[in-house]
C-alpha cells in the first residue's frame, strides 16, 4: 500500500480525472497507479482473512482434555478477546481497503459469527443452539461498505466449523452459552451481474480435534463472464493444523471444484507458505497441477507479497508478516496485470489495533 500522503494524491488525481469526464469505464487504485478496468477481459479479485478474534488454541485443548472447568474458563477468555480485538472497529479498516482498491470479487475467510444463548444448556442432555446475534462479521462489513456507498452482495457462503460452549459472565454469576460459526462468503458489487453462483462444498477431509468436535473446511465456487468465456473462481481457507489434511483438501479441490475445463482462479488462504519460510508443499502441488501464481505473473517479487504474522491481540506494534499464505493461483488462459497487498502498514491499523492478523491481497485478473 502506498504512504497515506501519496493515498490522498491519487485519490484528488482521480477526482480531477472524473470531473473532467476522462474515460468511459471506472478507474481504479491499485499498487499506487491508476488503471482502467476492462470489464470485457478483466476481474480485481481480493483475498480477504478477517481474522475470528481470538486465539482458540486453549478452548481446543480444553475440549480435547474433557475438563468442564477448563472449558468454561477457555471458553470465557477466548469470548472477551473476540470483543478486545473489535471487528466492528477493524470492519471500518477493512471496508476502507475494499473501497480503495475496489475488487469485483472479494473471498472472505474466517467470516465469523458469534452468538450468545444466557442460559446456558451445553453440558446438558439436549442442548438449544445459541440464536442471538453477538457478531456477524460478514454483516458489519457489508454495512460499513454501504455507508461508504459500496453496496456488495453476498454470492456465496459455506458454514464449516459450528460449535457451542460455554462460558461465565461475571456481572450476571452465572453461565451462557457461545457458539462460533467459521464462514467462507464470497461477495461481489451489487448488480454486477458477470458474477454468479456455482457451487459451494466441504472437504471429506478434516481434523478432529477430539471430544465430538470436528474442524471441516470448505469452498465457494462462483462464476464470472469475461466477454464469451467464463471463469470458474473458487474461494477456499486450506486447513492450517495438518499439513496432511491440507494437501488431501488440495487434491480433492482439484478433483472438485478446480475441476472445470477453461479458466480457473484459486483465491484464498491457502495455509501453505509461498514464500517458503514454512512449508510449501500444499504450493507446489498446486503450481505442480499447472496453476500459476498471480503475484510473481504480475512481476511481483515474493519477499513484497507477505500476508500473514499478526500477534492473536492484533496489537503487534511494527508489521511483523513474514509467510505468504493469502494466494490468487490461475490456470487457463488467465494472467495476472497487477497485484498489491493492503493492510500491511502501520497507517492501516484502527484504534490500536490491525485490520486482520493477515494482510490482503489483491489481483487484476485477465483473460490473454
Amino acid at each position: 500500500m502506498c504512504a497515506t500522503g501519496r493515498r490522498w494524491l491519487v485519490f484528488g488525481l482521480l477526482s480531477l480525472i472524473a470531473s473532467a469526464g476522462f474515460g468511459c469505464g471506472r478507474n481504479r487504485i491499485l499498487g499506487q497507479r491508476i488503471f482502467p478496468l476492462d470489464a470485457a477481459s478483466e476481474v480485481r479479485v481480493m483475498s480477504r482473512n478477517l481474522y475470528l478474534g481470538a486465539d482458540l488454541g486453549p478452548v481446543v485443548t480444553a475440549v480435547a482434555m474433557g475438563d468442564p472447568e477448563a472449558i468454561v474458563a477457555a471458553t470465557t477468555a477466548a469470548f472477551a478477546a473476540v470483543g478486545a480485538t473489535d471487528f466492528a472497529a477493524r470492519a471500518e479498516a477493512l471496508a476502507d481497503e475494499i473501497v480503495a482498491t475496489d475488487p469485483d470479487v472479494v473471498a472472505l475467510q474466517e467470516a465469523a459469527l458469534w452468538r450468545v444463548q444466557s442460559a446456558s444448556d451445553s453440558f446438558g442432555p439436549s442442548p438449544t443452539p445459541a440464536t442471538t446475534v453477538a457478531w456477524d462479521f460478514a454483516a458489519l462489513l457489508r454495512d460499513a461498505l454501504a455507508a461508504r456507498g459500496a453496496r456488495y452482495d453476498v454470492v456465496g457462503e459455506v458454514s464449516e466449523v459450528d460449535v457451542e460452549l460455554p462460558a461465565f459472565d461475571p456481572a450476571a454469576g452465572a453461565l451462557f452459552d457461545v457458539r462460533f460459526t467459521d464462514r467462507d462468503v464470497v461477495l461481489a458489487r451489487a448488480g454486477d451481474g458477470r458474477v454468479r453462483p456455482a457451487a459451494t462444498g466441504l472437504y471429506a477431509a478434516a481434523v478432529d480435534l477430539g471430544g465430538g468436535v470436528i474442524v471441516p473446511r470448505g469452498w465457494v465456487a462462483v462464476d464470472v463472464t469475461l466477454g464469451d468465456r467464463t471463469v470458474r473462481v473458487v474461494a477456499t481457507h486450506l486447513e492450517d493444523a495438518s499439513e496432511d489434511v491440507q494437501r488431501a483438501q488440495a487434491a480433492e479441490l482439484l478433483a472438485g471444484p478446480a475441476a472445470v475445463a477453461g479458466d480457473v482462479v484459486v483465491v484464498g488462504d491457502l495455509n501453505t507458505d509461498a514464500n517458503r519460510v514454512a512449508s510449501a508443499a500444499t504450493y507446489d502441488d498446486l503450481l505442480g497441477a499447472g496453476f500459476a501464481d498471480a503475484w510473481i505473473e504480475a512481476g511481483r517479487l515474493p519477499a513484497e507479497g507477505a500476508t500473514w504474522g499478526h500477534d492473536a491481540a492484533l496489537t503487534d506494534p511494527a508489521s511483523t508478516l513474514s509467510q505468504r499464505l493469502d494466494l490468487v493461483l490461475l490456470r487457463g488462459g488467465l494472467g495476472a496485470r497487477d497485484a498489491d497487498v493492503v493492510g500491511e502498514e502501520v497507517a492501516d491499523m484502527r484504534d490500536g489495533l490491525w485490520p486482520s492478523d493477515h494482510a490482503g491481497v489483491v489481483v487484476v485478473v485477465l483473460a490473454r
